[in-house]
């Protein structure tokens, strides 16, 4: 039923803070488990507050994080634009490849070329071909995902400050926890 338990460390000696009822108030303290701690108690309520203050402070007005967002997507269509025309240039560079693999053939079969000729250049081309076609499949792979965790940050921010006004103390706390990791 405590909310809070376990979710901190004392900043004195490092145990864990636990949470019991007195007097009808839940109050979190130190577990004292290495050994005495000056630490004192602390009400559930006043701890509730703290997080709410914290939450607010890395929260973002929603008109804010709107404008943020839609700079972002404006962002992203020019990005998707010339990335559609870097892509274009490669498919042409990959026609002009084929088309180059194709002469290099015909040259071998009229005898202008030799074998260890036609095999060295075929190789070259083939090898660039390659470097393109992976290059255009990461172009499709990576294309719109770009600015998909700076629109989830601004999301998460708009997100953070509602909980701070009016979420609960469970969901505010997983919200710490999301805000103080990686």
């Amino acid at each position: 039923p405590y909310v809070y338990r376990g979710a901190f460390r004392c900043a004195n000696c490092g145990c864990f803070i636990t949470t019991e009822t007195q007097k009808g108030h839940n109050y979190l303290h130190c577990t004292k488990r290495k050994g005495p701690c000056s630490e004192p108690f602390v009400r559930e309520e006043e701890v509730e507050k703290q997080i709410r203050d914290l939450l607010k402070g890395v929260s973002l007005p929603p008109a804010l994080a709107a404008e943020a967002l839609d700079n972002i997507n404006k962002e992203s269509i020019k990005a998707a634009q010339a990335g559609e025309r870097a892509a274009q240039n490669l498919r042409d560079n990959l026609v002009i490849l084929t088309d180059q693999l194709g002469r290099l053939l015909d040259m071998v079969l009229q005898g202008s070329l030799t074998q260890s000729e036609y095999l060295s250049k075929k190789a070259q081309l083939v090898n660039e071909k390659k470097e393109i076609e992976n290059k255009l499949a990461a172009f499709a792979r990576e294309g719109a995902k770009r600015f998909e965790p700076l629109k989830r940050f601004y999301k998460l921010c708009v997100d953070v400050g509602e909980s701070a006004a009016t979420g609960s103390p469970a969901d505010n706390l997983q919200k710490l926890k999301n805000i103080g990791s990686n």
